[in-house]
């Protein structure tokens, strides 16, 4: 997702993100039922250059899901970076993310 602006407060760290009007995963596959094998493939893919991109950041997003997959025009953007982190070791073997998945 494209980051517009970022600024802190006394115990927080605010980001200001484009707004995707496609929704979420999650929400798109509540509304078709099922997401044919192509679309699911698109988006997979999708996932896969974002993961690339971050790893070569050495970030870690650390709570990947539906929810946290946006949709815009039919592009799929990873979002919710509340819990990532720079790549240490230490950081990689830490229990984070929702308890669901």
């Amino acid at each position: 997702m494209k980051l517009y602006e970022h600024f802190p407060s006394s115990d927080k760290y605010y980001l200001v993100y484009e707004f995707c009007s496609d929704g979420d995963l999650k929400n798109q596959i509540e509304k078709v039922g099922k997401m044919t094998e192509s679309a699911t493939l698109e988006i997979v893919g999708q996932m896969a250059l974002a993961l690339i991109c971050l790893s070569e950041k050495q970030i870690i997003h650390r709570d990947i899901k539906p929810e946290n997959i946006f949709i815009q025009k039919g592009v799929a953007k990873l979002g919710d970076f509340g819990l990532c982190e720079r790549g240490t070791i230490e950081i990689r073997h830490a229990m984070v993310g929702s308890p669901a998945f």
